[in-house]
């Protein structure tokens, strides 16, 4: 293929990337590689990471643990030995995690990946898969630090409020109990969209797709307890990181105005997500218990979010976009979860 490459265009750059290659052969795959190749691994991909005591161990999609891992590092150093050039994959604006919003505010995080694969001597970057490709957000990361870009968008006076914010947020995003079936199973993409029930429906959950009740697969090698109570303090945490994005809302000026709504915008949908996966996880945990007053209390606060992620969605409409699946939901659906949840509190009421 190379050969067939490079006798059409000589100067074609050609990238050989290592997805779904085995420990046991990859570094004796590389060696059979062509000399004149780039060669790309997700930065990230096999990263060791402990969870409340459960040690796994990164795949892709990840902002919240950030790469390179030692396992990648050495690939890449013996492409490097090899003469090849390396390409590092990432996310930088949103992963699976969060597919939900045109771009995460973690530029700490982000910054941190970067700095790393400098360190590393990179040649390329892939910045993202088929999420993450918004024109904005995270993408001036990559030749700016987050205070230069924050004194560009909000001004001087307001820049050290914005940066406390974003650290805030970068550090709750740390909480995020990675694992490939939590990505892929849980309500992230759906967050407050996805609906609640009363009792089981024995449902499965899709692949980013429909959520349902399906505890037991979106949690993958996490316990009910881990699953519950990470996205209950990354949660909490973020909205300590939305509680100093306020603070600074005084200081405003009219110039930064339109980047104030964005952040507050993303930042505002990421914690109704966050904050509702940590609600259905509860109120599926509680269901069928003879006390309901923490169910209804849970049912209001997800009315709570429902509507506030609704006044977001109906004034920017990247929101609950992804480039794969379009729209995880629509106003509609976040209307009807409204109804949802005073439905089941009128069962509630009916049952005997």
């Amino acid at each position: 293929m190379e050969r067939g490459i490079h006798n059409a265009a000589p100067h074609a750059k050609v990238i050989v990337w290592n997805w779904g290659w085995k420990r046991e052969w990859e570094h004796e795959a590389l060696e059979l590689l062509p000399d004149n190749l780039y060669f790309m691994c997700v930065s990230e991909s096999g990263k060791a990471i402990e969870v409340s005591g459960i040690k796994s161990e990164v795949g892709e999609y990840s902002i919240s643990q950030m790469g390179p891992s030692t396992r990648t590092s050495e690939l890449w150093k013996h492409a490097k030995e090899r003469g090849l050039k390396i390409v590092a994959k990432i996310q930088i604006n949103n992963s699976w995690e969060s597919p939900f919003v045109p771009y995460l505010p973690v530029p700490y995080l982000i910054r941190e990946h970067l700095g790393n694969l400098h360190r590393n001597q990179v040649d390329g970057i892939m910045l993202s898969w088929t999420l993450g490709g918004y024109p904005g957000g995270n993408l001036e990361l990559l030749t700016h630090t987050p205070e230069e870009i924050v004194e560009y968008r909000f001004g001087k006076m307001l820049a050290p409020a914005i940066c406390k914010a974003l650290y805030k947020f970068s550090e709750a995003f740390k909480l995020f109990p990675f694992h490939v079936k939590v990505l892929y199973y849980a309500p992230l993409s759906c967050g407050p969209g996805n609906l609640l029930w009363l009792n089981k429906t024995g449902f499965s959950a899709t692949m980013v797709g429909f959520p349902y009740d399906d505890l037991s697969l979106w949690r993958g090698i996490y316990s009910d307890d881990v699953m519950e109570m990470s996205f209950k303090q990354l949660s909490e945490t973020w909205q300590d990181g939305l509680d100093l994005l306020e603070l600074g809302e005084p200081a405003l000026t009219e110039s930064a105005l339109d980047a104030f709504v964005d952040l507050k915008n993303v930042a505002t949908a990421a914690y109704c997500h966050f904050r509702s996966i940590y609600l259905q996880i509860r109120f599926i945990r509680l269901r069928g218990n003879t006390n309901k007053l923490e169910l209804l209390q849970i049912l209001d606060e997800e009315i709570i979010l429902a509507k506030r992620l609704h006044a977001v969605v109906l004034h920017d409409s990247r929101i609950g976009f992804e480039a794969s699946n379009h729209y995880f939901y629509t106003v509609n659906d976040l209307k009807e979860k409204v109804l949802n949840c005073e439905h089941i509190k009128s069962q509630m009421f009916c049952l005997k």
